[in-house]
């Protein structure tokens, strides 16, 4: 269909929740939302698939997208590093984002996703850097025990450290986006998607110009990313640091965050 975009992209910086929104457009055969660019330092896992580690002319790259097309939707996931190295591989030395707008096209639905709790992402990068745990298994208690073990001040430079590149990364995003001018852009909160799942689908696929009667959940990292659960979490680095809390209480979280946190912990935090 002209002018309907059948293609998405999702562009993310680690630990904003790309991971469950991916799986939760999968289920309801949004595309095969896959990280198919994956590259991080030019440094490439021994399992990792990423096109980006392979010279294919573009014919190629065309052909590996189309084979994972699904109801004539294309869809992936791009973290900041590898939205650089595509766009500079595919561009050639042309302005920025003419690389992301040659292979995905003009009127690709492009998805920004974040966190508002831009502390707790930096704190789960932390503990995900420190553990090795990026994927399913969380840190236990007694590894998060062992990472907050430390002086106020010393955490409050971690996090500090985290969230100025959190978000550095997140105003290139920004930049990239409107360089390459895509005509349908949304953001998409963290928060926004763990409390109405079906209505964050529900949304991109409107944006795809189809339907979804019935919206479908993804089981993956279901019961970690529960809205208890996110909330939980604050509550427990809130217990654990005072400078994590102090954080949340100078509004760097919106203010209804910290009050969904208040009201399912009778204001103990």
């Amino acid at each position: 269909m002209t002018g309907v975009p059948r293609n998405f992209v999702i562009l993310f910086t680690p630990r904003c929740g790309s991971t469950l929104l991916s799986a939760d457009l999968s289920r309801n055969k949004l595309g095969i939302v896959y990280e198919m660019f994956h590259n991080l330092s030019h440094v490439f896992l021994k399992d990792d698939n990423s096109l980006l580690r392979r010279d294919l002319d573009w014919n190629e790259y065309q052909e590996a997208m189309d084979a994972y097309r699904i109801n004539g939707i294309f869809g992936t996931k791009i973290n900041y590093t590898s939205a650089i190295s595509l766009d500079a591989y595919i561009s050639r030395g042309r302005p920025l984002g003419a690389g992301l707008v040659e292979v995905f096209g003009k009127e690709a639905v492009v998805i920004c996703m974040y966190r508002a709790d831009v502390v707790g992402q930096a704190l789960s990068l932390y503990e995900a850097s420190a553990t090795g745990k990026w994927s399913e298994e969380a840190p236990t208690e007694d590894e998060l025990a062992a990472l907050y073990d430390m002086e106020p001040e010393d955490l409050w430079w971690i996090i500090q450290a985290r969230v100025n590149e959190i978000s550095r990364e997140n105003l290139y995003i920004e930049m990239l986006v409107r360089a390459a001018g895509f005509s349908n852009v949304t953001k998409i909160r963290h928060e926004d998607h763990i409390f109405d799942r079906e209505g964050s689908i529900a949304g991109v696929a409107g944006m795809l110009g189809v339907a979804v009667n019935d919206v479908v959940l993804s089981s993956r990292a279901k019961a970690r990313n529960s809205k208890r659960t996110l909330l939980h979490r604050a509550f427990t680095r809130a217990a654990l640091s005072p400078v994590y809390r102090d954080f949340v209480i100078d509004n760097r979280v919106p203010k209804s965050f910290v009050d969904e946190v208040r009201d399912d912990y009778g204001n103990r935090l």
